[in-house]
């Protein structure tokens, strides 16, 4: 489940991705079922599925999948941060932070390099912090 920054509310079920529309108290199927459904902070609607996160447009159903450093992705892994105004994923080891002028992913570090002793993110919000204000994946 995620909201968007409109109202809307996103449930992902077995038969679909629905948007609840509070004004008119009405569910309506917006895509396929997916793996997770997630909202960044410029209120795009993102989904996983077929092991990718694309962004969905809600409107028409098409998805954009953006590429990670020019190349299309494989596997990536479920994680998926939003820290500050910032949008973080991952392949294996390899952090990703999603650039939203050039509409990718682009290699940030490598999970040891930065000290990070895990591969996936937790938080409410997709994110954790410490008392020096820095971003961990745990």
């Amino acid at each position: 489940m995620a909201s968007d920054l409109l109202g809307y509310l996103y449930v992902n079920t077995n038969n679909g991705v629905y948007r609840y529309d509070r004004n008119s108290d009405q569910f309506e199927k917006i895509y396929d079922p997916v793996s997770h459904i997630k909202v960044d902070k410029a209120n795009n609607v993102w989904i996983r599925i077929k092991e990718k996160w694309s962004i969905l447009n809600t409107q028409t159903g098409e998805l954009n999948t953006p590429n990670y450093d020019g190349k299309a992705a494989g596997g990536v892994n479920t994680a998926f941060c939003i820290y500050n105004n910032d949008l973080y994923t991952f392949i294996g080891q390899k952090v990703y932070r999603f650039n939203y002028a050039k509409n990718e992913f682009v290699f940030l570090s490598h999970i040891a390099r930065l000290g990070w002793k895990y591969s996936f993110c937790t938080g409410i919000h997709g994110e954790v912090m410490d008392i020096r204000q820095q971003f961990w994946i745990i």
